[in-house]
Formats: structure tokens, sequence, C-alpha cells
């Protein structure tokens, strides 16, 4: 019982890492600059864009757009706690289908819901479902194995969707409620009140005769 228990727990971490991987390196949206810099596809790690002084792959900092994205860390350890029966299938697409939100849902309050001086310092995010579909596929795949094996499917315990329900509220709320005293607090942690990474058009300044 012991071996067959350590067997299962290496194999879900296996399985855990292995997707976690792959939300990193697959793409998630495409990164929309609202003001005259350009825009690109955006992984967790990587970016693709394709502009005058600049095109291809460089590498980026996952943390950079963790508020974007923590809900596509937790499906992807759904996806791999449902392999072996720890969480439901529902339940994890369910999760699954609130990570494609996430980008959309928290960037476009930020761009449009508040009053930027300048250029808006938050970028739009367009989501692109393509770890939500291969988490589809896997978890059909595995389904049918369990149906023609005759393996009976445990139901979930956890409390993953709740977690993730809350993650989104709490990212919603404070991304619509910011007044001016919130914004660079907020832009801090998003990383968006740091030097732009790319230059940017300067606005002709006004003469004040």
């Amino acid at each position: 019982m012991g071996e067959t228990s350590l067997r299962t727990n290496t194999s879900s971490t296996v399985k855990i890492i292995i997707m976690i991987v792959l939300a990193a390196i697959l793409p998630f949206a495409v990164h929309i600059d609202v003001g005259p810099g350009p825009n690109s596809l955006r992984a967790m790690t990587w970016e693709y864009l394709e502009s005058s002084w600049y095109s291809g792959f460089r590498l980026r900092n996952p943390l950079d757009v963790m508020p974007y994205t923590i809900l596509r860390l937790a499906f992807a350890v759904m996806v791999a706690r449902a392999f072996v029966g720890k969480s439901s299938i529902r339940r994890t697409m369910f999760v699954g289908l609130l990570a494609e939100l996430q980008p959309i849902a928290v960037s476009a309050p930020l761009v449009y819901l508040i009053d930027w001086s300048g250029d808006p310092q938050a970028p739009l995010y367009i989501p692109i479902p393509i770890f939500f579909l291969i988490g589809g596929i896997l978890l059909f795949f595995d389904y049918q194995n369990h149906l023609e094996s005759g393996d009976r499917l445990v139901p979930a315990t956890d409390m993953e969707t709740e977690v993730g329900m809350k993650v989104v509220a709490i990212m919603q709320t404070v991304a619509e409620d910011l007044d001016d005293s919130g914004k660079r607090a907020w832009g801090k942690m998003l990383g968006t009140v740091e030097e732009a990474n790319y230059p940017r058009k300067q606005e002709p300044e006004k003469n004040n005769a």
C-alpha cells in the first residue's frame, strides 16, 4: 500500500511539473499596447514582437504577468491532479475557463477605467486559449482511458475552484476601485510604472506663450 501511494504521489508531482512548464511556455494572450508601443505575442516566460527597432523573441520574467496568469498555474495543477483522481474534470475545466478570462478581466479595467495622466501604463491582454484546449484534450483522453480500463474516478474534495474565484474577484475589485492614491501602488505591483521596455513617442511640448 505504501509503495503504491509513493508511486501515485511521484506520478502526480511529475505531471504537475510538466503542466506548469507547459503553462509557462505556451502563449496566454496577445499583448496590445494601448499607447504607441508595439503589440506582441506574450507567454509567461517569453514575448515575441515585431517593430522597427526589434523583431523576434525575448525572455521575460514570469512575475511581471502573475496578476494575469495566477489561475493559469492553478489550472495546470488541477489538470495534473485530475489525472490521478484528486480533482474533478468539471471543476478543473471551470478553473481553466476562469484562467482564460483572467487576463482580459484584469487588464481591461486597468486600461479603460483608470484616468492615466499620459499614455496608459497597463497593456490590454486578449486571451489565447491554447493551454486551456490542450488541458481539455488531455483530460478527455485520460477520461476515456479510465472508462476503457474500468477505473473509478474519485470525486474532487479540494477547494481550488473557490480559491480561484476569490482571486479573480479580488483582482477585479482592486482594478475597478482604484483611486488616484492607489494607482501608483497597483502599478508597482504589476510592474507598469517602471521604465518602459521600448521607446515611446514623446508628445510635443506646448508653448506657454
